[in-house]
C-alpha cells in the first residue's frame, strides 16, 4: 500500500483552518448585527443621562457658536458627532496653563504647613495648571475643549455653555542630538 503524500496528509489541517476563519468571520459579523439592533435608541452626543459636560475638539467658530466634534458612545460607529454650544456674555472661557515647576513647588510646601495644623476642613491641595480667563474671540478650530452646559446633553445639538475650558497642550518632548562621533 502506498503512502499519503505530505499534501494530503496536510488537507484536513488546511481545511480546518480555513473553517475556522470562516466561521470567526460569520460569527462576528452576526454578533456585530445583533448589537446593532440592540442599540436603536442610540443618542448621538457621547454622555451619560443627565450629564450637563461634553469634550472634543473644536470644528469651527461662527460668532457665538462653537461647534465641537465629539465621538459617539456606540462602538459600531466611527463618525464624530458635531454639537452646536453657544457662548453667552456669562459663559466663563479658560484656558488651562501648566505653572512653572518652582511656583508649584512653592505652593506644596505652603499646602504641606498648612496641612499640618490641625484643621477640621482639610485644605486643597494645589492645582498644577494656572486657569487663564479667555474671550470668545481667542477660541479656534483644533482646540480640545471641555464644555459645563447649562442644559441635559444626551439628546441635545445646540447646548448654552456656562463654562468652556481650552485643555492644556501635551508637552513638548525635546530630544538632544547625539554627541559627536569621534573619529580617529
Amino acid at each position: 500500500m502506498e503512502q499519503p503524500s505530505k499534501i494530503t496528509k496536510a488537507l484536513p489541517l488546511i481545511f480546518i483552518a480555513v473553517a475556522a476563519v470562516i466561521g470567526w468571520q460569520v460569527g462576528y459579523w452576526q454578533a456585530s448585527e445583533s448589537l446593532k439592533k440592540r442599540f436603536p435608541e442610540y443618542q448621538s452626543v457621547p454622555a451619560l443621562a443627565n450629564s450637563k459636560s461634553v469634550s472634543g475638539t473644536i470644528d469651527r467658530v461662527e460668532g457665538d457658536t462653537v461647534y465641537v466634534k465629539t465621538w459617539p458612545l456606540n462602538p459600531f460607529e466611527r463618525k464624530q458627532n458635531t454639537i452646536a454650544v453657544v457662548i453667552t456674555a456669562s459663559t466663563i472661557i479658560e484656558k488651562l496653563e501648566p505653572k512653572s515647576q518652582e511656583l508649584l513647588n512653592e505652593e506644596l510646601r505652603n499646602f504641606t504647613k498648612t496641612s499640618k495644623t490641625g484643621s477640621t476642613v482639610p485644605p486643597m491641595p494645589p492645582e498644577p495648571f494656572v486657569r487663564r480667563a479667555l474671550q470668545a474671540s481667542d477660541l479656534m478650530a483644533g482646540q480640545s475643549v471641555s464644555v459645563i452646559t447649562a442644559e441635559e446633553i444626551s439628546r441635545a445639538t445646540r447646548v448654552t455653555a456656562v463654562s468652556i475650558f481650552i485643555a492644556m497642550p501635551p508637552p513638548e518632548v525635546v530630544v538632544p542630538p547625539p554627541p559627536p562621533m569621534k573619529t580617529n
